[in-house]
């Protein structure tokens, strides 16, 4: 057919790339006929970039100039540790937290989250790091566009003071705090727990709507009746497959790690595989086939079974395990008696003394929290007063010093924040 691989004939070749030689096409005199041999029909779809990897998001990262080598595994660490993202395998995959966050920044902060700025701080703290760029500069520069942009975002109130909330880190996650704490001790969750969804079912124990809920370890399926009805299931995708052992739907659930398991929604049910189900049943007993080579049974009570596929049951590996903290809480507690009869009594009554706590120092900022002590009750002030001077205080004084100590420094803070912005 005219014009149909010529490309072949010249020896056109990709740039770049290397093309097996191929010979060229025989000459062809002008009016000879072309005979049809096939017709190849073929669809090809539009698909998506692939989802980053470790590797691929680190390389990514490199080439934008984000980060160095030893802050990649540790702000990969953070986005998984804060939930912002979960493996599915090798891959990264977004949760819609991270998504929302990632939204409010865009949002919010446009030039502190944009790729270049993050690649010119990297920079200037390079120059910083040579002595090349003195650090006030370089953190005056990021902060003062930063609270040109803090300044246009709403910022919620206390409901019990009116002051200003603020982000807060505790070892249980991010909270709102108060920030006239500790005189008003508010507080109030990051995120408001989800309402309870119906689900369009009846609960099989009272006839009530199920709802799904949220709960520590994901969500799961509740009688919108509790307490008066405690009726709960997984929550899960239908796999289509009823469970061999009571009949129930078997759910895919996926792990912490994002791993796909297979389980029944019936809790008391302790049906559970690792393996996705097959269509195809055991011909000896008719329990479906997981898959796992060409399918393989994993009924214990089958002959035909397959060992590896039966988890361990939870009573005898519980049992295992409590007999085995026995033993070595034995074996412990024997060498610690043995150690407490070789020892001298002066020993004895030298460990059953007490340590008392040292007392309090002075602090040395004492000259920038003098200030603030008109906000400190007469006890309060009195006590810091004391402690400044070096008097010796008693238990309680020190107690009531410290405290008085820790509400100035909260003040000074204050004040530095308020001065600021």
């Amino acid at each position: 057919l005219p014009g149909v691989h010529l490309h072949r004939a010249f020896g056109e070749e990709n740039e770049g790339q290397e093309v097996e030689a191929e010979p060229p096409l025989p000459l062809v005199a002008e009016g000879t006929g072309a005979e049809l041999l096939e017709v190849k029909a073929q669809q090809h779809f539009t698909e998506p970039p692939p989802r980053y990897t470790d590797a691929t998001l680190v390389k990514t990262m490199e080439e934008l100039g984000i980060g160095r080598p030893s802050t990649y595994a540790p702000t990969l660490e953070t986005l998984e540790k804060r939930g912002y993202m979960v493996r599915k395998g090798r891959t990264l995959l977004p949760t819609p937290l991270g998504r929302q966050v990632t939204h409010y920044l865009k949002e919010r902060f446009p030039q502190v989250v944009a790729y270049e700025f993050t690649a010119r701080m990297e920079d200037r703290l390079d120059q910083v790091e040579e002595g090349k760029a003195p650090w006030p500069k370089v953190v005056w520069e990021f902060y003062e566009p930063f609270l040109g942009e803090l300044s246009q975002v709403p910022k919620k109130t206390c409901p019990r003071c009116g002051r200003p909330l603020e982000l807060k880190v505790s070892r249980f996650g991010q909270f709102l705090g108060c920030t006239g704490y500790p005189e008003c001790t508010y507080t109030e969750p990051l995120e408001r727990k989800k309402e309870a969804e119906p689900i369009g079912e009846a609960c099989p124990k009272c006839g009530r709507p199920l709802v799904r809920k949220e709960g520590r370890y994901g969500s799961f399926i509740a009688c919108s009746g509790y307490p008066e009805c405690d009726y709960t299931r997984d929550d899960g995708e239908p796999t289509g497959h009823t469970c061999p052992k009571c009949g129930s739907q078997v759910l895919e659930k996926r792990s912490r790690r994002g791993k796909p398991y297979y389980k029944c929604e019936n809790n008391a049910c302790d049906f559970l595989s690792f393996y996705p189900l097959l269509d195809q049943t055991c011909p000896s007993c008719g329990w479906p086939l997981v898959k796992k080579g060409e399918g393989a049974c994993m009924n214990p009570a089958c002959p035909v079974h397959d060992p590896k596929l039966v988890p361990p049951p939870k009573a005898s590996s519980r049992a295992a395990s409590s007999s085995g903290d026995l033993a070595s809480r034995g074996r412990r507690s024997s060498r610690r008696k043995a150690a407490r009869a070789g020892e001298s009594r002066t020993g004895a009554k030298a460990k059953a003394k007490v340590q008392e706590p040292s007392p309090p120092k002075p602090p040395k900022d004492w000259e920038e929290l003098k200030p603030f002590l008109g906000e400190l009750t007469p006890e309060e002030r009195q006590a810091a007063e004391a402690l400044a001077l070096g008097e010796v205080l008693s238990p309680e004084a020190a107690k009531l010093a410290q405290r008085a100590i820790f509400k100035l420094r909260m003040k000074k803070g204050r004040a530095r924040k308020e001065a600021v912005t």
